[in-house]
């Protein structure tokens, strides 16, 4: 079995599948990247095999590993988070007109993916900070943002709408999708596209020379 890593051929690959993924995993941990990508023979390998590598029944003759440095990772998993949000921003006053109409139901069929963003921007902020070794705050710094009141604010906004949901107060659920959260979406969009640029910039980025 052939096995490369950005083209390369990847060291001690061994004759098994389970074994050239340890291999290529550590070939790229030692250049300070991270596998995003397998090939068997030119056919995508799903995450599920690259998880569970000895349980995966995959015979090929060539095996073909991607990988990217971690703030070239990081950088597209946010600016893809903050597009996101213009979805989520229109969502919001959706829901918001349907609960100032009384269409609670309706409100609810548009809430549930709101939520659902809000709480993946914030898995992305924090499992960025952890693929990059460093924390939440220090990645801030390093794009001139405070993140720190940033996230305290959106999680006391969120704390708010479902404080008023479970208390049926639809007129404070309203306000603080058409508001509150509206604010939190521009601020938000700002914030991701100012970190993603960051680490774009940044050695080991897209547009460093580490990232090569």
């Amino acid at each position: 079995m052939q096995a490369f890593l950005d083209g390369k051929p990847v060291t001690a690959a061994g004759a098994t599948f389970a074994a050239a993924v340890f291999a290529a995993s550590r070939d790229a941990t030692g250049r300070n990247r991270i596998i995003i990508e397998v090939l068997a023979d030119g056919a995508a390998v799903s995450d599920e095999f690259l998880n569970d590598p000895i349980n995966a029944k995959i015979q090929a003759t060539r095996l073909e590993f991607k990988s990217e440095a971690p703030a070239t990772l990081v950088a597209s998993t946010l600016v893809n988070a903050a597009e996101v949000l213009g979805d989520t921003r229109a969502q919001q006053m959706g829901a918001a007109e349907q609960l100032q109409l009384g269409e609670h139901e309706k409100a609810f069929e548009q809430l549930g993916p709101v939520l659902e963003t809000w709480a993946a921007v914030q898995s992305a902020v924090s499992d960025s900070a952890a693929v990059l070794h460093i924390d939440v705050d220090a990645m801030g710094r390093n794009a001139g943002i405070e993140l720190k009141p940033l996230i305290t604010e959106l999680s006391s906004h969120l704390g708010g709408l479902k404080t008023a949901i479970n208390a049926r107060d639809w007129s404070s659920a309203a306000d603080t999708l058409a508001y509150d959260l509206d604010t939190q979406c521009e601020r938000w969009g700002t914030a991701l596209r100012k970190l993603s640029a960051s680490l774009a910039a940044s050695p080991g980025g897209a547009g460093g020379a580490g990232g090569q």
